[in-house]
């Protein structure tokens, strides 16, 4: 089983250019050792990283609302991943399990959550780990305005999971897009 805790998707023929964007990025942060590598997924790439992986995703945030909109050209989406375990829905339940009770906005009876299932490669169907997992957790649904997603990357033998808020998802071309819209409305306010 790899170890990884970022996936990592890019444009197909473009993994080289989006490893090396990664590998420097951590290698900036601190991390000295990061490792990057191709999946068996087109446009796929993890990676593990011993900083805490949410930890890249404000930095480039920062990095492209502070200094460079274009900073990032390869990379497309990054997910922290807090969990990765085989891809056995008794293990995969397990996990869970171990992931709520270690996370606090679980514990918040308030908080609403969503379940994400994204399966490549795999006979086990989202809805056989929606059914398995939900009810083992009493926080309401909320599909559109939920405060916690619990997220499964199914890559074939083997599963991501992770408890992830919205800000936790670091996506350039959507936050760049973004970030140009609002100074392009505050340059109009202006005139």
């Amino acid at each position: 089983m790899q170890k990884f805790n970022l996936l990592v998707s890019t444009a197909r023929e473009f993994e080289e250019q989006a490893k090396t964007e990664l590998w420097f990025n951590l290698m900036s942060l601190g991390d000295p050792n990061p490792i990057i590598y191709k999946s068996n997924f087109q446009g796929l790439i993890l990676g593990y990283t011993n900083l805490p992986p949410r930890r890249l995703i404000y930095y480039l945030r920062d990095v492209i609302t502070s200094k460079d909109v274009n900073y990032i050209q390869f990379i497309q989406k990054i997910y922290p991943i807090d969990l990765v375990t085989a891809t056995e829905l008794p293990v995969i339940k397990e996990a869970v399990l171990e992931l709520i009770a270690e996370s606090q906005i679980c514990h918040v009876p308030t908080s609403k959550f969503r379940i994400t299932v994204r399966k490549r490669n795999s006979p086990l169907r989202p809805e056989d780990i929606i059914n398995s997992i939900a009810p083992l957790i009493s926080n309401p649904v909320d599909l559109k305005n939920f405060d916690w997603n619990l997220q499964f990357e199914i890559l074939g033998k083997q599963t991501g999971i992770a408890i992830l808020s919205k800000d936790d998802i670091f996506k350039p071309i959507s936050e760049r897009r973004d970030l140009l819209y609002v100074n392009d409305s505050t340059w109009m306010d202006e005139m």
